[in-house]
């Protein structure tokens, strides 16, 4: 019997140890994120597509263009150190949270003036944070007041519905 309790206490200690040497959201997000930075930089496709949980809901064809082209933003905004992450905490309807990381800005060449290349994470039931759920690139702030909002909002909207 003390030989159980013996294992099992020790069972326990190690899960604790486990769990408590686990990253945070906000690392793994940021791990993730600047994986997704690091692919671009390079040019890597197949690494940033490997990145992307449920890749075939995307339009494939536009991959390597989309890479490119953010590529050729961080190279001349960011040629020495990687653009910023924000972890905005904001939501979208699809329950995806919004991560963005500023790009360029005054880019005579651009449709955009300013620019962040927006990654969404998750829901988590769908997606590890290891992998982004999908890609964007928007103006600064452009859709965030209408489009994007705390848990707590979808929450109250999903109660009204119901």
């Amino acid at each position: 019997m003390k030989a159980l309790v013996g294992i099992l206490g020790t069972m326990i200690i190690f899960s604790c140890l486990t769990a408590c040497s686990q990253s945070t959201v906000k690392e793994q997000i940021t791990a993730t994120a600047t994986k997704v930075i690091e692919a671009i930089r390079k040019g890597d496709l197949e690494k940033f597509e490997d990145l992307i949980e449920n890749l075939g809901t995307l339009n494939r064809e536009g991959i390597p263009h989309d890479v490119a082209l953010y590529r050729k933003y961080i190279r001349e905004y960011y040629p020495q150190k990687n653009p910023p992450i924000e972890i905005t905490y904001l939501f979208n309807t699809n329950g995806q949270m919004l991560v963005k990381i500023h790009i360029f800005q005054d880019s005579a060449n651009a449709p955009i003036k300013q620019g962040d290349l927006r990654l969404f994470f998750g829901p988590t039931n769908v997606a590890p944070l290891s992998k982004i759920t999908g890609y964007e690139v928007g103006g600064i702030d452009k859709f965030d007041s209408t489009h994007y909002h705390p848990l707590s909002y979808w929450q109250r909207a999903g109660q009204a519905t119901q």
